[in-house]
Formats: C-alpha cells, sequence, structure tokens
C-alpha cells in the first residue's frame, strides 16, 4: 500500500476531513489531498507529526509492506490496558485520599493517596509510546482533575486562614472549590493548546 492509500486510511479511520486534518497539521487542504493522492510527498517535519498524530511510525508510512488494520489494532489492544491502570491507580488514589482525609484530618494521611496517584501517571508515562494521542491527551486531563483537588483544597485553606475574619465552612468551601476549578481548568486549557 502507498503512503496515501496509507494517510488516506488512516484520516478516515479517525473521522476527519481533509481541511480539518490540515488544521491540526498547519498545512493546506490542498497539500493533504496532493499527498493522498499521491501528486507529493509530505516533508520530514509533517512526516513526524504525521507518526505522532496517527500514532503510527514513520517506518510504516513509508514501507509499503505493512498492515494498516494490524498495526493499528496492535496498538489499539496494548494501549487500553495502561489506561486502565492509570485510571484505576488514579480513583483509588483519590478514594483512599478521601477516606483517610475523612478519618484522620491529617494531611499527611491525604499523601498516601497522592503517591499512590503519582505512581500511576508515572508508570503511564513510561508506557506513554504504546498509548494512542487520544489516550494520551485524554489520560492527562483526567489525572490533572484527579490528583489536584487535596492540593487546591489544601492551598485554598492556607489562604483563607489569612483572612481572620469569621465565616461558615460553606463560604470557605466554596472560595476553595472555586480555586480548584480555575487551577485544573487553566490546566486542562493549557494542555489542549499543548498537545
Amino acid at each position: 500500500m502507498l503512503i496515501g492509500e496509507k494517510l488516506r486510511r488512516l484520516r478516515i479511520a479517525r473521522q476527519l476531513s481533509q481541511e480539518q486534518l490540515a488544521e491540526k497539521l498547519q498545512v493546506s487542504r490542498q497539500a493533504i489531498s496532493k499527498w493522498e493522492l499521491g501528486e507529493s510527498m509530505p516533508d520530514t517535519e509533517n512526516l513526524i507529526l504525521l507518526s505522532k498524530f496517527y500514532g503510527v511510525s514513520i517506518d510504516y508510512l513509508l514501507l509499503n509492506e505493512l498492515n494498516i488494520s494490524s498495526e493499528l489494532e496492535t496498538k489499539r489492544s496494548r494501549s487500553f490496558p495502561i489506561f486502565i491502570f492509570g485510571m484505576g491507580g488514579l480513583i483509588i488514589g483519590l478514594i483512599l485520599s478521601i477516606v483517610l482525609w475523612c478519618t484522620y484530618q491529617s494531611i499527611l494521611m491525604v499523601s498516601i493517596g497522592l503517591i499512590i496517584q503519582i505512581i500511576s501517571v508515572t508508570v503511564v508515562l513510561i508506557k506513554q509510546s504504546e498509548l494512542s494521542s487520544q489516550l494520551q491527551r485524554l489520560f492527562l486531563m483526567l489525572s490533572v482533575w484527579m490528583i489536584f483537588p487535596f492540593i487546591c483544597f489544601y492551598i485554598g485553606s492556607l489562604m483563607m486562614n489569612f483572612y481572620p475574619v469569621s465565616r461558615s465552612a460553606m463560604l470557605d468551601f466554596i472560595v476553595e472549590f472555586i480555586f480548584y476549578l480555575v487551577v485544573c481548568t487553566g490546566i486542562t486549557v493549557t494542555l489542549k493548546k499543548v498537545r
């Protein structure tokens, strides 16, 4: 199979139009069309971008004998268990942090759950090459929202202690929750722009 046919099949498998792909790669739609028709070849930079975007090797794009469906299927079958492991670690760490906080009211105890979360994120980042780019992005965004609750609430409570006026616990919670939303939304938006 020629590179143009591979690029076309990969694009269709992702349910993207030529215009959408061109926008993501910051090239013209005509360039995508010429690549797919075999009228021209992507340059080295675009080959690297295409390889990362589709989650296939550059060798796969350039060599004729590899099979697209088996390559993608192998990548999917390897990436899902890693994603599940990472999400499981994040959820277990979050639940453990909540239980330990409710039981002991100690930030030291919450750290046990955070350590479990950090270990699961580290393992997923080490195995990152086996994850599709969509799963990588999803995992990173979800990990931000699951790791930061106690960190943001703790920092928020420290900030509220600098304001020495009697207030309800509900007001403290609302301020801490807003701080959490702002921090996590900011990080998520940044991750979307970077990736």
